[in-house]
């Protein structure tokens, strides 16, 4: 959304999006290790 709201086209958003998951399926795949998301510390749950 970010990118989309900065004016870049869709495909351009999409594109980064499977980037950033690529990344992530690989260096899962490297390092042996499940996924654990890291969230921003100054999100809150209610």
């Amino acid at each position: 959304k970010k990118l989309i709201s900065r004016g870049k086209p869709h495909k351009v958003a999409i594109g980064a999006v499977a980037r950033k998951l690529t990344h992530i399926i690989y260096a899962v795949l490297r390092d042996h290790k499940p996924y654990t998301p890291h969230l921003p510390t100054s999100l809150k749950t209610t």
